[in-house]
């Protein structure tokens, strides 16, 4: 027989066995009948724990009269040396009345296909690396290819050359999106239980930021996008965000793109709610073209597509959903699709989320309004022309709002963007400073950044929340702004009593969307906020993938004047702080890094790198907003091999971003 079988008593000893077990074990038929699993573990010198594992399998067939097939053992060792793997199927042995009398064993030995299949997952995983380190490596040159691609689209006057230029430039970004696209797969192939961030979260924020995300995609369609809640879906709930973010994203970006006419819609509803345990079902349904049914078990497979690259109809690469099932399955979900060719497709999917105990806030309002939601447009920013002069609102009825911002000329831009938005302005630069201002003064909002010199944002929250339920005062709402990734700072941020948290800068679309919500009860917009979407890398949090790329600055602006003028508002505007910046901030802030750097203080020169990037990030100076976070956040993830280098790249950025904005001023 090509296979090992036995068979034992109900006392597990040995009855029988063909020769294949014999020959393995080196013992004759009388010195193999009668021993138990621990006598052979004995002369055979088998690891601990082996007879005990093999017993109880025996047993549990016997206790319960159902085999178990195929079951892959522990290598068991030979009598001369090595060892077999067993895929065994133990059933039981029955006598005449049909009482389990023992069991029988039959074991095919795979040792050699076991050794296979090790050796194509090494195979698999060095392909696997190979693949992502080629694709960073080409990522670098082909992201200066597209750059340098659009420069010239800029720059060109003939046509000809342009249209050259405009077909490489557009080439390049395929072939870019391709190798993010490959990446993104071989994430998602090598995730597990141990890649899950478990965190609480705001689901119906969490659709909203989707929402807010493809916008400017449904317009350009022109078609609607619905968004359904269920109001008794708890606010928060513990899962991981950025996977449970993707999903959706993907699902309704494969939506968005396969639909022409009619819509697209997420929904979400509560299908149980038991002991802190919520059951949710999540559908995203479109009116597109539709899935044949001959292409429907296919399309979760990666680099599947059910429309072929070479008929040009549709980007992308057949990752998309691939990766959102790979993630729904670490979930504990699985996804599924409905879809009639010409009618539309919906893919659904159900995930259990644990409600987190000491989060207990009221559902949001907007929630009490019709099931379907449609998205409306963005508020629509004020307009200032530029020779008009900016004063603060008189008007009594306006919101007065509370500024708290330690870096000046983010704190300018804030006030300029709240004056703007014809609020009433106070502005604090410490939270110990806003804390005296928020007791004796009524505010209808505040603004606040989240890492404040002395008590942060969160403290400043955590001591006036307190200091309003002990005087019995109506919560002022508190907004909190953050520099770094919002996933990041959120929790504790909420926890602390926050109302929101957003990615800087802030912009007027961003000021409206706050006031809309927390101020003008009459409107129930939603927030429209850019989401900044940042990976944790090797090296840390907001930081790239090698230690090579942080001194690999080029391919940023030391002056981005549009970038300002989409965040602040007109020209004269960005070159009045910017006049103020060099007047000021600039200078100082300079002075104090080269006083920490000198005394060694590097957790000083930490807090003034972010405080330096909080004002780069309003005005343009894209290049030194990048070395003032690669410097912080080098440091404060616990790195220090490359800080001194990183401290000099700031230096000399910083000082020709200087003369950058020295000669802008100087241009009429």
């Amino acid at each position: 027989m090509p296979c090992n079988v036995y068979w034992v008593d109900k006392d597990c000893k040995m009855i029988g066995c063909n020769q294949n077990v014999l020959t393995m074990l080196n013992m004759t038929p009388d010195q193999f009948i009668g021993k138990t699993y621990e006598e052979l573990a004995e002369i055979g010198h088998w690891p601990d724990g082996l007879a005990q594992m093999l017993k109880a399998d025996d047993l549990r067939v016997m206790n319960t009269g159902i085999p178990i097939i195929a079951h892959e053992d522990p290598p068991i060792p030979h009598a001369g040396g090595g060892f077999s793997n067993f895929l065994t199927s133990r059933v039981p042995l029955l006598n005449k009345d049909g009482s389990v009398e023992g069991i029988a064993g039959i074991s095919a030995d795979v040792t050699l296909l076991k050794a296979a299949r090790t050796k194509a997952e090494v195979a698999n995983k060095a392909k696997t690396e190979f693949i992502a380190n080629m694709s960073h490596d080409i990522r670098t040159p082909l992201s200066g290819v597209v750059g340098m691609s659009q420069l010239l689209v800029d720059s060109l006057q003939n046509k000809e050359q342009k249209q050259y230029a405009e077909w490489l430039h557009i080439s390049g970004e395929q072939l870019l999106n391709l190798l993010n696209d490959i990446l993104d797969m071989i994430s998602a192939e090598h995730i597990d239980d141990k890649s899950l961030g478990i965190e609480s979260f705001d689901l119906r924020q969490c659709i909203q930021d989707i929402a807010a995300l493809e916008r400017p995609t449904i317009h350009l369609k022109g078609i609607d996008l619905r968004v359904e809640i269920d109001k008794n879906i708890p606010q928060y709930i513990n899962s991981d965000r950025n996977k449970v973010h993707r999903i959706i994203l993907n699902l309704l970006g494969n939506a968005i793109k396969f639909t022409e006419h009619g819509y697209v819609s997420i929904k979400a509803w509560l299908v149980s709610l038991d002991n802190k345990q919520a059951t949710i079902r999540f559908a995203v349904t479109d009116t597109g073209i539709g899935i044949a049914e001959d292409q429907q078990d296919k399309v979760f497979d990666r680099f599947h597509r059910a429309t072929p690259s070479y008929k040009g109809l549709y980007a992308g690469h057949g990752v998309g959903l691939h990766i959102a099932q790979s993630y729904a399955n670490l979930l504990g979900g699985h996804i599924q699709l409905t879809s009639s060719l010409g009618q539309g497709t919906e893919f659904t999917f159900e995930l259990n989320f644990q409600v987190p105990d000491n989060v207990e806030l009221p559902l949001p309002q907007f929630e009490e309004r019709a099931p379907i939601l449609a998205i409306p447009p963005s508020p629509t920013p004020l307009n200032t022309p530029d020779n008009l002069k900016i004063s603060p609102s008189s008007d009594t009825h306006s919101p007065h709002i509370l500024l708290v911002e330690d870096n000046h000329m983010a704190l300018k831009v804030a006030e300029t963007i709240a004056i703007r938005a014809s609020c009433r302005v106070s502005s604090a630069i410490t939270g110990e400073q806003a804390l005296e201002m928020a007791k004796n003064t009524v505010f209808d909002l505040i603004l606040t950044d989240i890492g404040l010199p002395g008590i942060s944002g969160n403290e400043f929250t955590k001591i006036f929340r307190e200091w309003e339920a002990t005087n019995h005062k109506k919560p002022v709402p508190i907004v909190g702004l953050t520099a770094h990734a919002k996933t990041t700072a959120e929790k504790d941020s909420l926890l602390s009593g926050m109302n929101n948290i957003f990615t800087k800068p802030i912009t007027s679309t961003l000021m409206q969307g706050i006031l809309t919500k927390y101020f003008y009860a009459q409107e129930t917009h939603s927030i429209d906020t850019p989401v900044e979407m940042q990976a944790i890398s090797t090296l840390g949090i907001d930081l790239p993938e090698t230690a090579e790329e942080l001194f690999e600055m080029d391919a940023f602006p030391f002056l981005d004047i549009q970038l300002a003028i989409s965040s602040i508002g007109n020209e004269a505007i960005v070159r009045e702080i910017l006049q103020l910046m060099m007047s000021e901030d600039m200078q100082k802030d300079i002075t104090n890094l080269e006083k920490a750097h000198k005394a060694g203080d590097w957790a000083t020169v930490e807090k003034l790198a972010h405080k330096m990037k909080g004002g780069a990030v309003y005005i343009g100076t894209v290049k030194m907003k990048y070395a003032c976070q690669y410097l912080e956040r080098y440091q404060k993830a616990g790195h220090t091999q490359l800080l001194e280098p990183l401290y000099q790249q700031l230096i000399s950025i910083v000082l020709e971003t200087k003369n950058h904005i020295k000669q802008w001023l100087s241009q009429e």
